[in-house]
This record gives structure tokens, C-alpha cells and sequence, in this order.
């Protein structure tokens, strides 16, 4: 069996309960359950299971996902694609951290 243990703020799962013939482990938190799966590319998912209808055992799973990454900060493909659409670094930068101000600080 698999059952998600929670999701953060932003829907993502913090961690799974996989229960199988040699017991029971829990993987906690975002990026071990995405590479404990395979690399996902997000914790933002969720499980359709498919179950045997005589016995309920656990045929196949499904991750239906709903997103990349962490879901916080840049996304450094986007980043990519901004720069090579000639972007500068600022507005990059003012696109992923709306009303950050870059300073010189040194």
C-alpha cells in the first residue's frame, strides 16, 4: 500500500507510507519521496491506485502530478529560456522574486 502522510502549504507532499510484504517504511519529506519514485519531478501529486477486486491487493499506482521542482524560487529551465528570449538578469530575477530589488551590498 501507498498513503500520503501530508502535504505543505503549497500542496506538495511531505512524505509517504509504503507498506509492503517485508513491512512498513516511511519516506518523509519532498525530494526522498520524488527519488524514492523514480525522480518525479514534483511532489505536487496524486495517487490513483488500482486494487484486485477479489482480494483489494495492490495492483498498480499511478502518480498523477501537477507540477515541477519544489515549487519555490527560480526554476532554472524557465530561467534558461527567459535568458535565451534576451531577458536580462534583473527580469528574471523581478519575474521569480516579485518586489526583490538587486543592490550592490559590497
Amino acid at each position: 500500500d501507498i498513503k500520503i502522510l501530508g502535504r505543505g502549504k503549497g500542496g506538495r507532499v511531505t512524505g509517504v507510507r509504503i507498506t509492503g510484504s517485508r513491512g512498513q517504511r516511511d519516506v518523509l519529506r519532498e525530494l526522498p519521496v520524488r527519488r524514492t519514485f523514480g525522480r518525479l519531478n514534483s511532489g505536487m501529486f496524486v495517487l490513483d491506485q488500482e486494487r484486485d477486486p477479489k482480494t483489494g491487493a495492490l495492483v498498480a499506482v499511478t502518480f498523477i502530478g501537477g507540477g515541477w521542482g519544489h515549487g519555490s524560487g527560480m526554476c532554472q529551465t524557465g530561467a534558461i529560456g527567459r535568458a535565451e528570449r534576451g531577458a536580462s538578469f534583473r527580469d528574471i530575477l523581478r519575474h521569480y522574486y516579485n518586489g526583490a530589488t538587486v543592490e550592490k551590498i559590497y
